[in-house]
């Protein structure tokens, strides 16, 4: 427990490692840091100043791995199987807008009716089973379900379910 030099007031350590929630974009090491709480809720800072200034970034923060990160694919729906090869599974890409989620992309499996989130490492494997061959997976989807590879309708005309895509979507 560490006392604030100002008002002699104890400060509760931070349990757990994390991100500064001042914004200075540093770690904070579990025990090396303050409990405080924000607008967001509580989260660890630094005792005293951040090692970097608000907004900046902090030279021990570790580089992205190479290949950590996952490129996403189009939005759309896709039938791929899984690493496991098993069976055809059925899936919807979406890329949120605006927001705390604003740009990250979401898959969601089709389960029946439902659809259900997946794991990150189901995601990640999935988009790369759909990179492998895109135009496969979107026909896949459209042929196997009869419905819209971009928006998900059923496709209720010759032409349509021929291409994989309703009027409204090849308009577009």
């Amino acid at each position: 427990m560490y006392r604030n030099a100002n008002t002699a007031t104890p400060i509760r350590s931070n349990r757990y490692a994390g991100q500064c929630a001042r914004g200075c974009g540093a770690r904070v090491e579990a025990e090396a840091g303050a409990l405080v709480q924000t607008a967001r809720g509580w989260g660890a800072a630094h005792i005293g100043d951040c090692p970097t200034p608000v907004g900046g970034t902090d030279p021990k923060r570790e580089a992205p791995k190479a290949g950590g990160t996952d490129p996403k694919v189009e939005d759309g729906y896709y039938a791929v199987k899984p690493s496991d090869g098993t069976q055809l599974c059925f899936y919807r890409l979406t890329t949120k807008v605006g927001g705390r989620w604003d740009g990250m992309q979401f898959v969601n499996r089709f389960r029946s009716d439902d659809e259900v989130h997946v794991s990150r490492p189901e995601a990640a494997n999935v988009r790369a089973a759909i990179r492998r061959n895109p135009k496969a997976a979107l026909d896949a989807f459209a042929s196997e379900l009869g419905r819209c590879y971009r928006c998900g309708r059923t496709l209720t005309d010759e032409v349509s379910r021929a291409l994989g895509i309703g009027p409204d979507c090849r308009s577009k």
